[in-house]
């Protein structure tokens, strides 16, 4: 009967730390893509409704009370060099923002509507909107955190998040 020694388990114990590892970086990746994050808006260029063309409209899935959103918003007559968008949401109750957490998608939408709508393909976006504000709604407005083109700017809508999920 062989005997089984320390070095017959190295490999073993690798593959089940490298397993952990790789379990634990896909439970963190999943978390900064589900969390919802405070916005700080110092150092960003805070701009008014209409500075961005824009549109929403609520998604057809949910989850856990959770409500996704779709649409787009497009600075119009610039050309993207490098895009970066994500749908924050202004409370103004509180007068805090945050960042919910939304994945950039191609949308054609822009390229019918816009005159002049360069590469607005790519302002389109789906975003998930978490149970707390959907409660509020009424009190919640839909904004554009954008830093695409060196620019760093948080843009008002000036649609609230009750007209979209009405």
């Amino acid at each position: 009967m062989a005997k089984h020694t320390n070095r017959d388990r190295v490999p073993a114990l690798v593959l089940v730390v490298g397993l952990v590892a790789i379990g634990a970086f896909c439970l963190l990746l999943r978390a900064e893509l589900r969390l919802a994050r405070p916005i700080d808006p110092s150092g960003l260029d805070i701009l008014p409704a209409g500075s961005y063309a824009c549109a929403f409209y609520p998604a057809q899935d949910a989850q856990n009370g959770d409500v996704g959103l779709t649409g787009w918003a497009v600075p119009e007559r610039q050309r993207y060099e490098q895009v970066r968008q994500w749908v924050a949401v202004y409370d103004s109750q509180t007068g805090r923002y945050t960042r919910l957490p939304t994945v950039m998608e191609e949308n054609t939408e822009p390229m019918e509507v816009l005159e002049d709508p360069q590469n607005a393909l790519f302002g389109g976006f789906y975003a998930l909107v978490p149970q707390r504000f959907v409660a509020s709604a009424a009190q919640c407005e839909l904004c554009i955190l954008d830093r695409s083109n060196l620019r760093r700017n948080l843009v008002h809508t000036g649609v609230m998040l009750s007209e979209v999920l009405a």
